[in-house]
Protein backbone atom coordinates (compact mmCIF):
# COMPACT_ATOMS: atom_id res chain seq x y z
CA UNK A 1 0.00 0.00 0.00
CA UNK A 2 1.40 3.28 -0.68
CA UNK A 3 2.03 5.75 1.68
CA UNK A 4 0.07 8.49 2.67
CA UNK A 5 3.14 11.03 3.58
CA UNK A 6 6.42 12.12 1.75
CA UNK A 7 10.39 10.89 3.22
CA UNK A 8 12.67 14.02 2.60
CA UNK A 9 16.18 11.84 2.31
CA UNK A 10 19.10 14.75 1.71
CA UNK A 11 22.55 13.79 0.79
CA UNK A 12 25.91 15.27 -0.02
CA UNK A 13 29.29 14.45 -1.33
CA UNK A 14 32.75 13.52 -0.14
CA UNK A 15 33.28 14.94 3.69
CA UNK A 16 36.40 15.34 4.33
CA UNK A 17 38.19 17.06 7.35
CA UNK A 18 41.50 16.66 9.53
CA UNK A 19 39.80 18.57 11.98
CA UNK A 20 36.47 20.07 13.48
CA UNK A 21 34.91 22.80 12.44
CA UNK A 22 35.20 25.78 14.93
CA UNK A 23 32.21 27.46 16.41
CA UNK A 24 32.88 30.69 13.78
CA UNK A 25 32.81 28.29 11.12
CA UNK A 26 29.52 26.79 12.23
CA UNK A 27 28.16 30.69 12.28
CA UNK A 28 28.94 31.56 8.60
CA UNK A 29 25.61 31.97 7.04
CA UNK A 30 26.08 30.07 4.27
CA UNK A 31 27.79 27.07 6.56
CA UNK A 32 25.46 27.16 8.78
CA UNK A 33 21.90 26.94 5.75
CA UNK A 34 23.58 23.70 4.64
CA UNK A 35 23.75 22.38 8.01
CA UNK A 36 20.32 23.37 8.48
CA UNK A 37 19.72 21.42 5.22
CA UNK A 38 21.02 18.28 6.41
CA UNK A 39 19.49 18.50 9.70
CA UNK A 40 15.97 19.49 8.36
CA UNK A 41 15.77 16.08 6.14
CA UNK A 42 14.08 12.97 7.82
CA UNK A 43 16.97 10.95 6.65
CA UNK A 44 20.56 12.72 5.93
CA UNK A 45 23.55 11.14 3.90
CA UNK A 46 27.21 11.57 3.42
CA UNK A 47 30.10 9.96 1.94
CA UNK A 48 32.64 10.37 4.69
CA UNK A 49 35.84 10.31 2.93
CA UNK A 50 38.65 9.85 5.71
CA UNK A 51 38.93 7.22 8.28
CA UNK A 52 38.35 8.35 12.16
CA UNK A 53 41.17 6.35 13.80
CA UNK A 54 43.48 6.07 16.33
CA UNK A 55 45.32 3.12 15.32
CA UNK A 56 46.08 1.42 12.07
CA UNK A 57 49.16 0.99 9.80
CA UNK A 58 49.64 3.64 7.35
CA UNK A 59 49.59 2.58 3.68
CA UNK A 60 51.65 2.92 0.73
CA UNK A 61 49.71 5.73 -1.84
CA UNK A 62 50.34 8.79 -2.84
CA UNK A 63 47.60 10.39 -0.21
CA UNK A 64 47.37 8.53 3.14
CA UNK A 65 44.96 10.40 5.63
CA UNK A 66 43.04 10.18 9.10
CA UNK A 67 41.45 12.31 10.56
CA UNK A 68 40.51 13.32 14.83
CA UNK A 69 37.49 11.21 16.01
CA UNK A 70 36.07 13.82 17.80
CA UNK A 71 35.35 14.77 13.98
CA UNK A 72 32.36 12.78 14.82
CA UNK A 73 30.73 15.80 16.44
CA UNK A 74 30.08 17.52 13.20
CA UNK A 75 28.63 14.37 11.44
CA UNK A 76 26.20 14.39 15.11
CA UNK A 77 25.92 18.68 14.57
CA UNK A 78 25.11 18.48 10.96
CA UNK A 79 22.33 15.89 11.84
CA UNK A 80 24.37 12.83 9.75
CA UNK A 81 22.17 9.86 9.98
CA UNK A 82 23.99 7.60 7.80
CA UNK A 83 27.43 7.26 6.11
CA UNK A 84 29.16 5.40 3.06
CA UNK A 85 32.75 4.33 3.78
CA UNK A 86 33.14 2.75 1.10
CA UNK A 87 35.99 4.65 -1.13
CA UNK A 88 39.49 4.78 -1.42
CA UNK A 89 40.77 6.76 1.98
CA UNK A 90 38.85 4.41 4.07
CA UNK A 91 41.85 1.52 4.07
CA UNK A 92 44.29 4.29 4.28
CA UNK A 93 45.60 3.40 8.19
CA UNK A 94 44.38 -0.23 7.72
CA UNK A 95 41.73 -2.48 9.00
CA UNK A 96 42.26 -0.91 12.30
CA UNK A 97 41.09 2.18 10.94
CA UNK A 98 38.18 1.27 9.50
CA UNK A 99 37.06 -0.42 12.60
CA UNK A 100 37.53 2.37 14.69
CA UNK A 101 35.77 4.81 12.35
CA UNK A 102 32.82 1.81 12.45
CA UNK A 103 33.17 2.10 16.42
CA UNK A 104 33.21 6.13 16.62
CA UNK A 105 30.17 6.87 14.19
CA UNK A 106 27.91 3.67 15.90
CA UNK A 107 28.53 4.58 19.23
CA UNK A 108 27.34 8.63 18.11
CA UNK A 109 24.40 6.62 16.74
CA UNK A 110 25.20 6.93 12.98
CA UNK A 111 24.80 3.87 10.68
CA UNK A 112 27.41 2.77 8.09
CA UNK A 113 27.57 0.94 4.80
CA UNK A 114 29.90 -0.02 2.30
CA UNK A 115 32.58 -1.69 4.78
CA UNK A 116 32.89 -4.59 7.32
CA UNK A 117 34.86 -7.86 8.25
CA UNK A 118 34.11 -9.86 5.83
CA UNK A 119 32.09 -9.33 2.29
CA UNK A 120 29.14 -10.31 3.51
CA UNK A 121 29.60 -7.44 5.84
CA UNK A 122 30.54 -5.50 3.20
CA UNK A 123 27.58 -5.20 0.94
CA UNK A 124 25.19 -5.76 4.05
CA UNK A 125 22.24 -2.55 3.45
CA UNK A 126 21.12 -0.36 5.79
CA UNK A 127 17.22 -0.03 5.76
CA UNK A 128 15.93 3.59 7.79
CA UNK A 129 12.36 4.40 8.32
CA UNK A 130 11.00 7.83 7.33
CA UNK A 131 7.39 9.03 7.13
CA UNK A 132 7.35 7.86 3.35
CA UNK A 133 8.47 3.80 3.97
CA UNK A 134 11.37 1.85 4.46
CA UNK A 135 14.43 3.12 2.35
CA UNK A 136 17.39 0.51 2.14
CA UNK A 137 21.02 1.74 1.36
CA UNK A 138 23.99 0.26 -0.09
CA UNK A 139 27.52 1.08 -1.07
CA UNK A 140 30.06 0.34 -3.30
CA UNK A 141 33.25 1.37 -4.74
CA UNK A 142 35.23 1.16 -8.14
CA UNK A 143 38.27 3.35 -6.25
CA UNK A 144 40.15 1.42 -4.49
CA UNK A 145 44.05 0.33 -4.05
CA UNK A 146 44.76 -3.36 -4.37
CA UNK A 147 43.92 -5.61 -0.89
CA UNK A 148 41.35 -2.82 0.08
CA UNK A 149 38.35 -5.16 -1.52
CA UNK A 150 36.52 -7.28 1.49
CA UNK A 151 36.44 -10.81 0.45
CA UNK A 152 35.03 -14.40 1.91
CA UNK A 153 38.05 -14.21 4.58
CA UNK A 154 39.79 -10.82 4.38
CA UNK A 155 37.83 -7.52 5.97
CA UNK A 156 37.69 -4.49 3.42
CA UNK A 157 35.13 -2.71 1.50
CA UNK A 158 32.23 -3.22 -0.97
CA UNK A 159 33.90 -2.91 -4.13
CA UNK A 160 32.76 -3.21 -7.72
CA UNK A 161 36.54 -3.92 -9.29
CA UNK A 162 37.20 -2.13 -13.03
CA UNK A 163 39.88 -3.36 -15.56
CA UNK A 164 41.34 -0.41 -17.66
CA UNK A 165 42.22 -1.17 -21.23
CA UNK A 166 44.72 1.19 -23.13
CA UNK A 167 44.40 0.89 -27.07
CA UNK A 168 47.53 1.30 -28.81
CA UNK A 169 46.41 3.23 -32.30
CA UNK A 170 50.13 3.08 -34.01
CA UNK A 171 49.41 4.87 -37.07
CA UNK A 172 48.14 8.15 -34.95
CA UNK A 173 51.06 7.10 -32.24
CA UNK A 174 53.85 7.30 -34.92
CA UNK A 175 52.24 10.80 -36.22
CA UNK A 176 51.62 12.36 -32.74
CA UNK A 177 54.01 11.11 -30.54
CA UNK A 178 52.67 11.64 -27.02
CA UNK A 179 48.97 11.61 -28.28
CA UNK A 180 47.01 9.85 -25.05
CA UNK A 181 45.57 6.05 -26.19
CA UNK A 182 41.65 5.70 -26.11
CA UNK A 183 41.11 4.19 -23.08
CA UNK A 184 38.59 1.81 -22.23
CA UNK A 185 37.42 0.37 -18.51
CA UNK A 186 34.82 -2.45 -17.90
CA UNK A 187 33.71 -3.63 -14.61
CA UNK A 188 34.72 -7.22 -13.21
CA UNK A 189 31.14 -9.40 -13.56
CA UNK A 190 31.72 -11.32 -10.61
CA UNK A 191 31.15 -8.03 -8.59
CA UNK A 192 28.40 -6.52 -10.76
CA UNK A 193 26.39 -9.42 -10.23
CA UNK A 194 27.35 -10.04 -6.58
CA UNK A 195 26.24 -5.65 -6.05
CA UNK A 196 22.90 -6.95 -8.48
CA UNK A 197 21.85 -9.81 -5.90
CA UNK A 198 22.57 -7.68 -3.21
CA UNK A 199 20.31 -5.23 -4.22
CA UNK A 200 17.53 -7.84 -5.50
CA UNK A 201 17.60 -9.05 -2.10
CA UNK A 202 16.97 -5.81 0.07
CA UNK A 203 14.33 -4.68 -2.76
CA UNK A 204 12.03 -7.75 -0.75
CA UNK A 205 12.60 -5.62 2.42
CA UNK A 206 12.51 -1.85 1.27
CA UNK A 207 10.16 0.33 -0.82
CA UNK A 208 12.82 2.25 -2.17
CA UNK A 209 16.54 1.43 -2.96
CA UNK A 210 19.57 3.75 -3.31
CA UNK A 211 22.78 2.57 -4.21
CA UNK A 212 26.22 5.09 -3.08
CA UNK A 213 28.58 4.48 -5.56
CA UNK A 214 32.51 6.30 -5.28
CA UNK A 215 33.40 5.93 -8.59
CA UNK A 216 34.78 8.17 -12.00
CA UNK A 217 37.66 10.00 -12.18
CA UNK A 218 38.91 13.20 -11.08
CA UNK A 219 41.02 15.56 -12.93
CA UNK A 220 42.36 13.42 -15.89
CA UNK A 221 39.86 14.42 -18.34
CA UNK A 222 37.39 16.58 -19.28
CA UNK A 223 34.98 16.73 -16.61
CA UNK A 224 31.89 15.80 -18.03
CA UNK A 225 33.30 12.21 -19.62
CA UNK A 226 32.08 9.47 -17.65
CA UNK A 227 34.76 6.60 -18.18
CA UNK A 228 32.89 3.48 -19.81
CA UNK A 229 31.96 1.22 -16.83
CA UNK A 230 30.12 3.90 -14.61
CA UNK A 231 27.45 3.84 -17.07
CA UNK A 232 27.47 0.24 -17.72
CA UNK A 233 27.26 -0.38 -13.68
CA UNK A 234 24.63 2.36 -12.98
CA UNK A 235 22.64 0.39 -15.80
CA UNK A 236 22.89 -2.69 -14.61
CA UNK A 237 21.80 -2.09 -10.96
CA UNK A 238 19.04 -0.45 -12.14
CA UNK A 239 18.05 -3.34 -13.82
CA UNK A 240 18.46 -5.17 -10.49
CA UNK A 241 16.00 -2.86 -8.62
CA UNK A 242 17.71 0.22 -7.27
CA UNK A 243 15.83 3.42 -7.80
CA UNK A 244 18.59 6.06 -7.30
CA UNK A 245 21.92 5.90 -7.20
CA UNK A 246 23.79 8.45 -5.82
CA UNK A 247 27.88 8.97 -7.13
CA UNK A 248 30.68 10.93 -5.85
CA UNK A 249 34.76 11.01 -6.06
CA UNK A 250 35.53 12.99 -9.27
CA UNK A 251 35.47 15.97 -6.89
CA UNK A 252 33.01 17.88 -8.99
CA UNK A 253 29.54 17.69 -10.33
CA UNK A 254 28.91 15.51 -13.16
CA UNK A 255 25.96 14.22 -15.54
CA UNK A 256 22.72 13.38 -14.28
CA UNK A 257 20.99 10.45 -16.42
CA UNK A 258 17.92 8.75 -15.91
CA UNK A 259 17.47 5.53 -17.15
CA UNK A 260 14.17 3.66 -16.68
CA UNK A 261 12.92 6.51 -14.78
CA UNK A 262 15.49 6.00 -12.44
CA UNK A 263 17.51 8.75 -11.69
CA UNK A 264 21.25 8.19 -11.55
CA UNK A 265 23.50 11.13 -10.32
CA UNK A 266 27.33 10.76 -11.49
CA UNK A 267 28.96 12.48 -8.92
CA UNK A 268 27.34 15.60 -6.59
CA UNK A 269 30.89 16.83 -6.52
CA UNK A 270 32.76 17.80 -2.78
CA UNK A 271 30.60 19.16 -0.09
CA UNK A 272 33.57 19.40 2.54
CA UNK A 273 37.32 19.32 1.67
CA UNK A 274 40.44 20.91 3.64
CA UNK A 275 43.78 20.60 2.51
CA UNK A 276 45.52 17.58 4.51
CA UNK A 277 48.83 17.89 5.76
CA UNK A 278 51.46 18.31 3.54
CA UNK A 279 52.68 15.03 5.38
CA UNK A 280 49.88 12.84 4.04
CA UNK A 281 51.16 13.24 0.43
CA UNK A 282 53.77 10.61 -0.72
CA UNK A 283 54.51 12.39 -4.63
CA UNK A 284 57.68 10.09 -4.61
CA UNK A 285 54.65 7.03 -4.88
CA UNK A 286 53.51 8.78 -8.63
CA UNK A 287 55.61 9.12 -12.04
CA UNK A 288 58.20 11.77 -11.79
CA UNK A 289 56.91 12.73 -8.43
CA UNK A 290 53.84 14.62 -9.95
CA UNK A 291 50.83 13.76 -7.57
CA UNK A 292 51.53 17.02 -5.21
CA UNK A 293 49.10 18.12 -2.84
CA UNK A 294 48.61 20.98 -5.06
CA UNK A 295 48.17 19.58 -8.49
CA UNK A 296 45.83 17.14 -6.89
CA UNK A 297 43.28 19.91 -5.45
CA UNK A 298 43.83 21.44 -8.83
CA UNK A 299 41.38 18.84 -9.75
CA UNK A 300 38.84 19.77 -7.52
CA UNK A 301 35.42 22.13 -8.22
CA UNK A 302 34.42 24.41 -6.06
CA UNK A 303 30.57 23.86 -7.30
CA UNK A 304 28.34 21.34 -4.08
CA UNK A 305 25.05 20.47 -4.04
CA UNK A 306 22.90 19.06 -1.19
CA UNK A 307 20.24 17.05 -2.76
CA UNK A 308 16.93 16.80 -1.97
CA UNK A 309 14.86 13.52 -3.07
CA UNK A 310 11.08 13.43 -1.91
CA UNK A 311 10.23 9.95 -1.88
CA UNK A 312 6.56 8.33 -1.22
CA UNK A 313 6.78 4.42 -0.92
CA UNK A 314 8.93 3.54 -4.28
CA UNK A 315 7.79 6.16 -5.82
CA UNK A 316 10.61 9.09 -6.08
CA UNK A 317 7.98 12.58 -6.08
CA UNK A 318 10.55 15.32 -6.97
CA UNK A 319 14.13 15.90 -6.30
CA UNK A 320 16.09 19.22 -6.08
CA UNK A 321 19.19 20.48 -5.52
CA UNK A 322 20.54 23.15 -3.47
CA UNK A 323 23.47 24.79 -5.03
CA UNK A 324 26.81 26.25 -3.27
CA UNK A 325 30.46 26.92 -3.56
CA UNK A 326 33.54 25.40 -1.38
CA UNK A 327 35.37 28.36 0.12
CA UNK A 328 38.85 28.69 0.41
CA UNK A 329 39.48 26.96 3.56
CA UNK A 330 37.54 24.03 1.93
CA UNK A 331 33.70 24.72 3.65
CA UNK A 332 30.47 24.43 1.68
CA UNK A 333 28.37 28.04 1.38
CA UNK A 334 24.78 27.73 0.01
CA UNK A 335 24.57 29.95 -3.20
CA UNK A 336 20.97 29.88 -3.88
CA UNK A 337 21.52 32.94 -6.71
CA UNK A 338 23.76 30.61 -8.63
CA UNK A 339 20.76 28.18 -9.48
CA UNK A 340 20.56 29.46 -13.24
CA UNK A 341 24.37 28.93 -13.30
CA UNK A 342 23.98 25.59 -12.25
CA UNK A 343 21.11 24.44 -14.49
CA UNK A 344 23.56 25.61 -17.66
CA UNK A 345 26.16 23.65 -16.21
CA UNK A 346 24.51 20.51 -15.52
CA UNK A 347 22.23 20.98 -18.72
CA UNK A 348 25.82 20.65 -20.64
CA UNK A 349 27.36 17.85 -18.91
CA UNK A 350 24.01 15.84 -18.91
CA UNK A 351 22.87 16.56 -22.47
CA UNK A 352 21.67 12.96 -24.32
CA UNK A 353 20.50 11.72 -21.00
CA UNK A 354 16.71 12.32 -20.46
CA UNK A 355 17.21 14.71 -17.85
CA UNK A 356 15.91 18.17 -17.60
CA UNK A 357 16.28 21.18 -14.92
CA UNK A 358 15.02 25.04 -14.19
CA UNK A 359 15.88 26.84 -11.85
CA UNK A 360 13.13 27.83 -8.90
CA UNK A 361 13.34 29.77 -5.39
CA UNK A 362 17.01 28.89 -5.53
CA UNK A 363 16.93 25.15 -6.52
CA UNK A 364 17.46 23.29 -9.31
CA UNK A 365 14.82 21.06 -9.73
CA UNK A 366 15.59 17.67 -11.18
CA UNK A 367 13.20 15.62 -13.74
CA UNK A 368 12.73 13.17 -16.22
CA UNK A 369 12.71 14.60 -20.01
Amino acid sequence: MASSSVTSLVAVGDWFECERMSDETRARPGVAAFMDGLREGNIAFINLEIPLATRGIPQEKQNVVKSDPNLVDDLVFAGVDIVNLANNHMMDYSWEGVEDTIAFVEQAGIKQIGAGRNIDEARAPVIMEGPGGKIGFLGFTSVLSQSYAASADRPGLAGIRVTTAYVVEQPRAMEQPGSPPPIITFAREIDVKATQESIQALKKSADFVVVSAHWGIPGERPGDELDDYQRDVGHALIDAGADMIIGHHPHQLQAIEYYKGKPIFYSIGNFMFRKPPASSNHPENSFRNRQTTARVFGFFRPETVLLDARIRGEHLESVSLLPGLINKEGYPETRPDLAEEFVTILEGSSAGLGTEFRAEAGRVIVSAS
